[in-house]
């Protein structure tokens, strides 16, 4: 585990509002429908300039977004796919949406702070988001002290999103990288986690 100052897009959850009690989807194109494999369930893929706004004001930006709506909420989400713009209110249960998968030049933020990767899988019950390939996390420095210039890269990371905590994931060929901002002087450092398995990989 990788020490970070300042929980990174951690801060979300210090909010009453879950961060995925409302999130609008806006895209130049989307595509809904029932999913054979599970009665209920309804896919939705929204592609070409995807944007998603949280309910805790947290942005994101991806060419492709893949989500599957459990429940009637798929049936209302159907019809406002053709628009290519949706809003999936508040739900009785997250288990109406289970898994959110953000694709192609993913980039993340939440205020000061700035996460990038080739795929970005959200899991909005758990409150946890794992991000992969060519990973790249970055604080500008903030009103607090503690926060200060951070940029982090790896192969791969896991974001709690309760804990703030975040576990960097990288190789012997492309070891994790940490360069810190301190007082106008640059601390770099490097360091190869051993690998660990990850959920929902």
């Amino acid at each position: 585990m990788l020490p970070v100052p300042a929980p990174l897009m951690g801060r979300a959850v210090a909010r009453k509002a879950h961060p995925f009690s409302k999130i609008i989807i806006t895209s130049t194109h989307a595509v809904a429908k029932k999913d054979p494999a599970t009665p209920g369930a309804f896919l939705l893929r929204y592609h070409d300039d995807v944007h998603v706004t949280l309910a805790d004001q947290s942005t994101v930006v991806a060419k492709q977004l893949d989500m599957v709506l459990h429940g009637t909420t798929g049936s209302k989400q159907h019809a406002a796919c053709a628009k290519g713009s949706t809003t999936v209110p508040a739900q009785p249960s997250l288990d109406a949406c289970k898994k959110i998968t953000f694709s192609h030049n993913v980039c993340i933020t939440q205020r000061h702070r700035k996460a990038c990767a080739d795929k970005a899988t959200f899991y909005p019950r758990e409150q946890k988001c794992l991000l992969e390939g060519n990973v790249s996390i970055t604080q500008e420095k903030g009103a607090s002290r503690s926060q200060v210039p951070v940029a982090i890269t790896s192969q791969k990371a896991e974001l709690n999103l309760v804990t703030g905590t975040i576990n960097f994931i990288g190789s012997s060929q492309k070891p994790v990288s940490t360069t810190i901002v301190l007082n106008e002087e640059v601390l770099s450092h490097a360091k190869n986690p051993r690998p660990i398995t990850t959920r929902g990989a």
